[in-house]
């Protein structure tokens, strides 16, 4: 009970009393009591209100947090969707795509507003896919291409207490991944052809040898000769494909140093040297004797054995020539041969694994398609680059740059 009340009360006994002992006084109090009756209401009244508007400010300051908690998560929200690297949008349960970012709104061919599940600015393909996260309101998965892009979507139902709230549609860049399953399907089949083609050779000869009554002595020597060539073959082409491997698998372990470049190039060509005076070519080291670079000089080694190899390959009675310079932070490097040169057509796939622009010279120099595509490897994994550029018929230029 208020404290009015009890004021009231004990004020209307007293009255009573009063006039019970003074008759003339009755009138009075009539008129006190009522009057304090109703100066007890007002107050009563009042108090009443005050606590109302006490529990009214506190319910608006309560929703006025809720709602700046829901703006702020909404903001939050919207800079994730926003800053995604992929591909984004939120669907309502209208179909009104309320919620994107930039790379979803590539998808859309001409602005419009609202942006709705069936709307004519989507590719059909892309079309098809919300109508259908829309209409089935379940997990989608699907791959497709859109804007030379391999994508795959997912659509994802959003359920508030069990009833249906939404869709969330994400596309996810599988280009890399799809190209990656491509390259390694034609490694494999490439591999197999090129280790297919000397087993087969080996075993049309060694069939013919084992023919009873064979006796020719000539052919005996000269297929002997043959099976110990593609033998050699087959071991060259497994041995880069270890290395392939390896590198592909980023397990190879680089320990770069600061070493003489000139130098490296005279250990290279040393043991290639019979075989520069049997074709008449002849070797050019144009650089300074002091000349440095940075990297694994083993690995090095490797990467200029491969290019001095494959310009003696196809060069006859020419020059091979190694330029280098320091130039803008680089060491660049120059292999320049005056041999056949490489078509323009095939200078794009020149570093690619088993091609070769002219299958039937390579098969017959028992190289095994692998040295340009290890070169390659083994200049990025010095997070450097190598480039190709070639007249046919006045020879071709191997281009490196080293960071220094």
């Amino acid at each position: 009970m208020p404290k009015g009340w009890v004021w009231s009360l004990a004020i209307t006994l007293g009255l009573m009393v009063l006039v019970l002992v003074w008759p003339p006084l009755a009138a009075v109090g009539v008129l006190i009591g009522g009057a304090l009756h109703v100066a007890v209401l007002v107050q009563t009244q009042k108090e009443s209100t005050q606590r109302l508007n006490a529990r009214l400010e506190e319910a608006r300051k309560q929703n006025s947090l809720q709602e700046r908690n829901i703006a702020m998560k909404s903001r939050q929200l919207e800079t994730i969707v926003v800053n995604l690297p992929f591909p984004f949008a939120l669907m309502d349960t209208q179909g009104e795509l309320v919620l994107t970012n930039d790379p979803f709104m590539r998808f859309v061919e001409k602005e419009t507003s609202p942006l709705m599940y069936d709307s004519p600015v989507f590719h059909p393909e892309l079309r098809a896919f919300i109508r259908n996260a829309f209409i089935k309101e379940s997990t989608l998965i699907k791959a497709f291409n859109l804007n030379a892009t391999d994508y795959q979507a997912y659509a994802v139902p959003v359920f508030d207490k069990s009833r249906y709230a939404g869709c969330l549609l994400m596309f996810l860049d599988i280009t890399q991944i799809l190209e990656g399953e491509r390259m390694q399907k034609r490694f494999i089949a490439d591999a197999s052809h090129e280790l297919r083609t000397p087993l087969s050779s080996i075993l049309g000869m060694i069939e013919i040898l084992n023919r009873s009554g064979f006796n020719d002595e000539p052919t005996r020597v000269e297929f002997q000769i043959q099976i110990e060539t593609e033998a050699k073959r087959m071991e060259a082409i497994i041995q880069d494909l270890t290395v392939l491997s390896r590198l592909s698998a980023q397990k190879v372990m680089l320990n770069p140093v600061r070493a003489n470049l000139y130098h490296l190039i005279e250990s290279v060509y040393r043991p290639l040297k019979p075989s520069f005076e049997a074709k008449g070519d002849q070797l050019r080291i144009e650089m300074d004797e002091h000349q440095t670079v940075t990297g694994d000089v083993e690995k090095l080694h490797q990467v200029f054995t491969n290019l001095l190899t494959n310009a003696l390959k196809f060069t006859e009675k020419g020059t091979i020539t190694v330029r280098a310079s320091n130039q803008a932070g680089y060491c660049v490097i120059e292999v320049i041969d005056t041999g056949i040169g490489i078509p323009l057509e095939d200078q794009k796939y020149i570093f690619d694994r088993f091609y070769r622009a002219d299958p039937s010279r390579h098969r017959a120099s028992g190289g095994s398609g692998l040295g340009l595509a290890i070169v390659k490897s083994y200049v990025t994994a010095h997070k450097g680059e190598i480039t190709v550029s070639s007249v046919p018929g006045e020879g071709a230029t191997f281009t490196i740059k080293l960071p220094m």
